[in-house]
This record gives structure tokens, C-alpha cells and sequence, in this order.
């Protein structure tokens, strides 16, 4: 041959071998046949081949090549994913016998022989759509690119198939969607624009049925009031069978259980979920098969619930809940939306009745203020009739300044501004009257202001009263301010008004305390108390007018207060007016006055002038917490210091007759001395070091002295009042109980010597009266009886005094032999009252003691005698 092309490996110089196509022409040169080589290297078309290869094999399409006989050739990856044949199985096997489905195999089979048979060179076709089958026999829609070439004169098939499932899946969703789409904007489009339920309900019911498939519709409404379902309507298979249903409760159907947890429920078959049901099924007509419902919500509140059915299972699916749920709130609206304006509607028509009959003005205005409407009301206040004031502006019947408000609040109108604000306007006769008036913007039904609207008050009258009230209200604030004690109004839990007595008194300004919660001065332990108590008052509630509360000062110090709590009318509203008084001087007094009087009782049972002082001297050091204290007894006309703290000497004596010592001038007249400044008395003699305050209390009876309570303290006037009145109090006890000690002293003196007595009585009239019995007894044996009996009645009661004498002297040391006897206790005193109540005039006895027979001593007679007789002494 002449020229010829072979395909070859040469050796590179470097060792390694390069791929040559080498094309080799044979041409005469003169004489000789001479061959031309012509080399190309083919490293680049290998690695072209490698890169079409790895385009095959990663592509996600499916690339089938085959031969002209039909048979696979190539197989890629892609093809094993989408048909799931291996390339083992399926190359060299006729192609429509695996991929093509069963009913369209003999069709592929001959388009596929037509083109292999009838076309050279190269062509491709367009894409079409055509169905696959995989191994398992799934049949599935393919999108397939086919195209037809020639190599070495033989044709090959080459097809690029697409797995389009998902993508209709898609398209389908989508097209689904855009019905939904359209759905959702016909069923705007009608619902909204209706404002009748009934053309509502139907319009709904027509729109849905045109994307959704069921059986039955109906629209259950919840009253709120009931507390039942009612069905609005229920259609099935296009018939009105609402009448068939009765209003029922929220716990007897799966529709009252969508209603009570505002949730949507789909119920695919109910054979199958008829047990796992959240209620029972409340059934009129038919069982369904599937069911669908869902509540109609309004601003988060449930006013009923939308339903559809089907005979069939698995007819309704999350598809149609969406849906449904999606249309539901346009639905609610629509439904508040026509109820609204059925209610507005009769509003309407109330509203034009009242606005005409009405005992406040009405007016409206155009946008240059001039009047367009006025009802009756509105021209009497002014002295006009209704049709003399239409077309009038504004500005005839105001004030200049009156003017100049209204302007502005046509100002305010135009920016969609409601407000209210006082003027003046001028009636017909020309007088003056102040008007309220509350302004809104008139808007057409386009929503475009067109003027106001407003209602007008004559508030002339109001005006004055308030005036009036304003002046009163300067007065009464006059008046707390000027009060001693704290005053607070309370509104809502918070101050109000408090004065400045409150203030200083718990350390806070009156700025401070207003706006406060009334807690804030109240201490923790009593809030829960207090905060009742309020709320208690101002329901109507009892709570005492008067009661002690715990409060904290500003520096956190407590503060004991009596408080006194009246319900009043404060700027037009109910509030508590409580006036606050600072007791916590009496409290501490109090709490001071209870320990003492456990001292009292102490002092009262010492059996000795020593315990007497130590019991005095604790007291008031722990209660009345004074740390310089001391008591001077008085003996002869001196006072000698016996018990001291804090004192510089403890042996201090102090002449009663000297010309100093404010404690001699308290012995000397028995009355207590207070010295707020020792550096300003001259009768001040130093006890303690550094004392500025000096205060000393006798202590004694009315008429003996028996010694002085000294206390001092080192700031100038530091000793309360109430403490002086207590240091009275103690050292009153210390003389009452001194006083005791001492005549128990001197009764133990007189009780010896009345036994002495009784002794001598009774040793000395034994004789005598044992001559006169003597003589007696002769008496009677001589013929002369005269005076007998007298004498022997004498003689038996010298005996009874005798007697008697001992029996107390007997009593005095418990010696008493006396036999008891049965006493009537209630009879005995009232015998006993009797007889003393002789001596007493103008008084009152009363006996409470019960009717009681005791066994007892006969001289309990004369203990009766004594204590009654010296309770009324004194």
C-alpha cells in the first residue's frame, strides 16, 4: 500500500515509553521509493480517554452504550444504581429484555432495530420520557437522552437515562401546592369578601371540595356560655342534614376533644385507631372510615372546629390536615368577621337612635372645621337649633384661644390621632361655657380622614366643683401637715400622700415615701398582717379602726405606731387614709413596766433590806439599762451610800442638814430631784466621773423617808420621763416593802407582848374569880338569893375574855386547840357585813362567794371581821 497509519510505542530518550501514531506515506523521489513518516504522540488522547472514562463512571445519569444487535456494551455505575443490574449481569444481554417494561417491550424493541438499522454517521435524538423496570420489577419513570453513531461502518446506541421519580414526586408536590395556592387564594378571595355565616359556610364548603376528597363536611361552633358544640352546618354528599344533630358537650365526641385541646386530629382508618381514640365517637348517620378535624382559632381562643369524613380508609392523609389547617384561621376570621359586623350592624343602628336621643353633643366637622352634623343635645347646650349650626365653623362658636385648641386637635385628627381636651365655647346669648371634648378622626370607607367626630360636655358646672374641691383639698392638705401625728393615703398598695410628720418621723422625705409601696415602711415580721388588713378594708371587709403596727425607720431602727385607718374617696377614687402615731416610747415603757412588775413582786417577798437593794439594783441596771446607780440609806441626819455602780467612792456620806447634795434634798422633802445639766445646779456634789445628768428619787412611804435612788448618765438631759416615772414606781416599792419588813419587826414585838399580857390577865383574875365563886356558893346555901344569877353571869364572861386573850395569843404562835365546827361560809360574812357596814355610809358590799357549808376554826368569824373591816379603812 501506498500510505498506511499504525499505532506504535517508542522508547523516550529518559527510558520511558510515549504512545506514537505514526502515519507513513510511500513517494518516489526520482529513481527511488522513499517512506515519510509522519509521528504523533498520543499521550494526550490517553489521558482524554481516562477523563471520558471518569465521566461515565461518576456521572449520575445512567450511560448505556450498545451494539447494533442491541446488546449492552457499556454499563456504568450510575446504570447499576438506577436499574440494579452489574455490569456482569447485563453486558452482552439485549438491553429492552431487562430495562424495558413488560407491555412496551416489543415497541422498544422495534424502534430500537429501526434506528440501528437505518442511520450512519452520527445523530441525536431528542429527550423523551418513557418508562423503566428495575430488577425487582418496579416500574419507574425515565427521562432518556438517545443518540445513534458509527463506528467502523457498524452503528452503536448510546442512551442517557435520567431516573425522574423523585423529580415527579416534586413536580407533583408542586403542583399540589399551586392548587393549595389557588385554593387558598379563591377562599380568600370569597370567604372573606361574604358577611353572611350561611354563604360562608357553603363558599367553604364548595372551595375545599375542589382539592380535598370526602364524604361529609360540617362546622361545629363552641358556646362559650353552654358550653356545647352546636353544629353551624353538615352537609353529606351534598345534603343538609344539620338538623339532625343536637347541641352536645365537649366530652362526649373526638370533635369536643379538638375543641378542649385546640389540636388537630386525623383518624386514617377507624377500625384500626378506633381503641387509641383520645374520646368516644359521637356518630349521627354512618361510621366513617377516615376523619379529619380540625379547631377554628380566633386570636389563640377556639370558637369551634371544621370536620370532613369518607367512607373510605386512608382517604384523608397529612396533606389534608395541612391544608385544613392552613384554611381553618381564615375561616375563624370569616366567621368572627360576619358575626362582628352583624353585631355592629345592630350597634349601628343603636348607636344612630342614641346619638339622637342622647344627653351629650355630638358633632362632626369637615377638615376646615366647619360643622356637617349636630344632634338636639349639641345645639341646646348652645342655644341654637340643629339646622342654625350646620355649615357654621367652629371658630363662631369658641373662644379665640378656644379656636386655636381645636385647630390644633384637627391637626392631631389628620395624623390619626384620638384625644380628649377641654375648651370654651359660646353660646347664643353670649355666655361662656367650658366644654369637654373626646375627638376621633372621620374616616370614609376607603379609610381616608375626611374630618372629626366628637362628643361634647358641658362641664361648666363640673368646673366650678372642682374648683370648689381644689381649694377644699388645699385646706385639708393644710390641716395634715399641720397635725402631730404621721398621715399617709394609700391608692393600689402605694402612697399617695404622706406629710411631713410621717416623713421626719421615719426619716424619709415626703418626695421619698410618695409613689412607695406602703410596705416599704413596714417591718417584715408584721407585712403579711398589714397587707390584709389593706386589702380586707378596701374590699368592705371588718378590720379594727385601731391597731399597734411594727415599722422600720429609714436607718433601719424600729418604730412601734398606734395606727388609725379610714376609707375615703382620694381624686375621684377609692383609698386609705391612715394617720400614724409613734408609740415607741410607750412600748419600750411597757415592755420596761412588765419585767418591773416581776421585780415588784421580788422586792415584795425579800425577806431582808439587802435583797431588797440587790433586787433593786439589777433591775435597773438590766431593764432600765443605766450603768451609774446607787442607793443612800438614811441614818440619824446623814445618807450613807450602801450600794453603788459606777460611782467613784463607794463610801460616800452626805449630811442631811448640808448646804449640797441634790440626794439630802430629796431625803429632806421626800420628793424626787431631776438635774438635766449637774454643771448648771449648785447642789450638784460629783459621784461620777464625766455625769452631766443626774436624777434621785426618794424612797419611802408617806410619812417616813427611809433612803435615795441615785442614777446618772453622761449626756445632758438623757433621762426620759418615762424613766423617771419608773424609778418613782421601783423606789414607791422599795419604801412599801422596807415599811413591811419593819412593822413585821414590830409585830413580833407586840405579839410577845401581848402574849406577856394575856399571861398577867389570866395569872391575876384566876384568883378573884375563884373568891366571888366561893362566895357564891355561900350565897346560895343562906335564904338570900338576890343578884345570884348576875353574879354568875359576870363571872362566866370574865372567863370568855380570858379566854378569848389566849386564843389570840394561842393563834399568834400557831398553838390554837380549838375545836372546828360546820360554818355556812356565804351566811358568816354576810352576818359579818352587816354589822360592819354600820359604821360606813354611802358605800356598796358585794358578795360573790357561792352557798358553801365548810368545816372549819369558829374564829375564822373575826378573820372576816378584820379584812373587811380594814378594806373599807383603806
Amino acid at each position: 500500500r501506498k500510505y498506511m497509519i499504525v499505532e506504535a510505542f517508542n522508547k523516550h530518550k529518559k527510558g520511558y515509553l510515549v504512545p506514537l501514531e505514526l502515519s507513513i506515506n510511500l513517494v518516489s523521489m526520482g529513481e527511488r521509493e522513499v517512506a515519510i513518516v509522519i509521528a504523533r504522540d498520543l499521550s494526550h488522547r490517553n489521558e482524554l480517554e481516562v477523563k471520558y472514562k471518569a465521566i461515565g463512571e461518576m456521572a449520575r445519569d445512567a450511560i448505556i452504550m450498545v451494539d447494533s444487535r442491541s446488546r449492552v456494551e457499556y454499563w456504568n455505575p450510575a446504570a447499576e444504581k438506577i436499574f440494579g443490574y452489574t455490569a456482569k449481569e447485563i453486558i452482552g444481554k439485549e438491553f429492552f429484555e431487562y430495562l424495558a417494561p413488560e407491555r412496551d417491550r416489543e415497541r422498544v424493541k422495534k424502534i430500537t432495530e429501526r434506528v440501528l438499522s437505518s442511520e450512519t454517521g452520527f445523530k441525536k435524538y431528542r429527550i423523551v420520557e418513557a418508562l423503566g423496570r428495575r430488577k425487582n420489577g418496579e416500574v419507574f419513570p425515565l427521562e432518556l437522552s438517545p443518540s445513534v453513531f458509527t463506528i467502523n461502518g457498524k452503528p452503536h446506541g448510546l442512551v442517557i437515562a435520567r431516573d425522574t421519580s423523585e423529580r415527579r414526586k416534586i413536580e407533583e408536590k408542586i403542583m399540589r401546592q399551586n392548587k393549595e395556592l389557588q385554593l387558598l387564594y379563591n377562599f380568600a378571595q370569597t370567604i372573606t369578601a361574604e358577611l353572611s355565616l350561611e354563604n360562608i359556610y357553603r363558599r367553604s364548603y364548595e372551595e375545599l371540595r375542589k382539592i380535598v376528597n370526602f364524604d361529609t363536611y360540617a362546622i361545629a361552633l363552641y358556646d362559650e356560655k353552654e358550653g356545647k358544640l352546636k353544629m353551624a352546618l353538615t352537609l353529606e354528599d351534598g345534603r343538609d342534614i344539620t338538623a339532625k344533630f343536637k347541641p352536645f358537650n365537649l366530652e362526649e365526641s373526638i370533635t369536643g376533644w379538638v375543641v378542649k385541646n385546640k389540636k388537630s386530629l386525623l383518624i386514617r382508618d377507624f377500625k384500626k385507631e378506633k381503641e387509641k381514640l383520645p374520646a368516644k365517637v359521637h356518630i349521627v348517620g354512618w361510621l366513617p372510615s377516615s376523619w379529619l378535624g380540625v379547631p377554628l382559632l380566633y386570636k389563640n381562643r377556639v370558637i369551634g372546629a371544621v370536620l370532613v369524613q369518607t367512607k373510605k380508609e386512608d382517604m384523608l392523609d397529612e396533606n389534608d390536615k395541612r391544608l385544613l389547617e392552613t384554611l381553618a384561621p381564615q375561616l375563624a376570621v370569616a366567621i368572627m368577621n360576619a358575626k362582628l359586623y352583624t353585631e355592629t350592624k345592630m350597634t349601628r343602628d343603636r348607636l344612630e337612635n342614641l346619638i339622637n336621643t342622647s344627653i351629650v353633643g355630638v358633632g362632626m366637622t369637615d377638615l376646615d372645621d366647619n360643622l356637617t352634623f349636630v344632634n338636639k343635645k349639641f345645639a341646646e347646650m348652645l342655644g341654637y337649633e340643629v339646622n342654625e349650626l350646620i355649615g357654621k365653623n367652629i371658630r363662631e362658636i369658641t373662644t379665640g384661644g378656644g379656636f386655636q385648641k381645636i385647630k390644633k386637635g384637627t391637626e392631631r385628627r389628620l395624623r390619626g390621632i384620638s384625644d380628649s381636651y377641654e375648651t370654651v365655647f359660646v353660646r347664643k346669648d353670649g355666655k361662656h361655657i367650658d366644654v369637654l371634648i373626646n375627638a376621633s378622626p372621620l374616616k370614609d370607607e376607603e379609610g381616608n380622614i375626611i374630618g372629626t367626630i366628637g362628643i361634647f360636655i358641658d362641664i361648666t358646672e363640673r368646673k366650678r366643683v372642682e374648683e370648689r374641691i381644689r381649694e377644699e383639698r388645699e385646706k385639708y392638705k393644710t390641716m395634715m401637715e399641720s397635725l402631730l401625728v404621721g398621715v399617709a393615703i394609700l391608692q393600689d398598695e402605694k402612697i399617695v400622700y404622706a406629710n411631713k410628720v410621717l416623713g421626719d418621723m421615719l426619716g424619709y422625705s415626703v418626695n421619698e415615701l410618695t409613689g412607695e409601696h406602703f410596705t416599704r415602711m413596714v417591718h417584715p415580721d408584721m407585712k403579711e398582717y398589714v397587707v390584709e388588713n389593706y386589702r380586707r378594708r378596701i374590699r368592705g371587709g371588718y378590720v379594727p379602726e385601731s391597731y399597734i403596727v411594727k415599722m422600720v425607720r429609714k436607718n433601719g431602727d424600729t418604730l412601734w405606731a398606734l395606727t388609725r385607718a379610714k376609707i375615703i374617696e382620694w381624686e375621684g377614687r377609692i383609698a386609705d387614709m391612715v394617720s400614724v402615731q409613734d408609740i415607741t416610747r410607750i412600748k419600750e415603757m411597757e415592755d420596761s413596766l412588765i419585767t418591773l412588775v416581776r421585780t415588784f413582786e421580788e422586792i415584795k417577798l425579800a425577806k431582808s433590806e439587802d435583797e431588797i437593794y440587790d433586787i433593786a439594783m439589777r433591775a435597773i441596771s438590766d431593764t432600765l439599762n443605766f450603768s451609774h446607780l446607787a442607793i443612800g440609806k438614811v441614818i440619824g441626819d446623814e445618807i450613807v451610800l450602801i450600794k453603788q455602780r459606777g460611782f467613784k467612792s463607794s463610801n460616800l456620806i452626805i449630811k442631811l442638814n448640808g448646804k449640797r447634795g441634790i440626794s439630802a434634798w430629796v431625803a429632806k422633802n421626800n420628793e424626787p430631784y431631776y438635774v438635766p445639766d449637774v454643771t448648771k445646779d449648785p447642789l450638784y456634789i460629783e459621784g461620777v466621773s464625766g455625769a452631766r445628768c443626774e436624777y434621785a428619787t426618794p424612797i419611802s412611804t408617806k410619812d417616813k423617808v427611809y433612803g435615795v435612788l441615785d442614777v446618772q448618765r453622761e449626756d445632758v438631759d438623757s433621762i426620759s420621763e418615762d424613766e423617771r416615772l419608773l424609778l418613782d414606781m421601783l423606789a414607791s416599792h422599795m419604801g412599801v416593802a422596807l415599811a413591811g419588813l419593819e412593822a413585821m419587826r414590830d409585830l413580833e414585838k407586840a405579839r410577845d407582848l401581848q402574849e406577856l399580857m394575856v399571861h398577867i390577865i389570866s395569872h391575876d383574875l384566876k384568883n378573884p374569880l375563884a373568891v366571888l365563886s366561893g362566895y357564891i356558893d355561900l350565897l346560895r346555901e343562906m335564904p338570900s338569893e338576890e343578884f345570884l344569877d348576875a353574879m354568875e353571869k359576870a363571872i362566866k364572861e370574865a372567863e370568855n375574855i380570858i379566854e378569848r386573850a389566849r386564843l389570840f395569843s394561842k393563834l399568834g404562835k400557831k398553838k390554837l386547840e380549838e375545836k372546828k365546827e360546820e360554818i355556812e361560809l356565804r351566811k358568816l360574812i354576810e352576818d359579818v357585813a352587816a354589822i360592819i357596814l354600820k359604821k360606813y355610809k354611802n358605800v356598796e358590799f358585794v358578795n360573790n362567794v357561792r352557798e358553801i357549808t365548810i368545816f372549819g376554826d369558829p374564829i375564822l368569824r373575826e378573820v372576816f371581821v378584820n379584812l373587811i373591816d380594814n378594806a373599807f379603812k383603806y
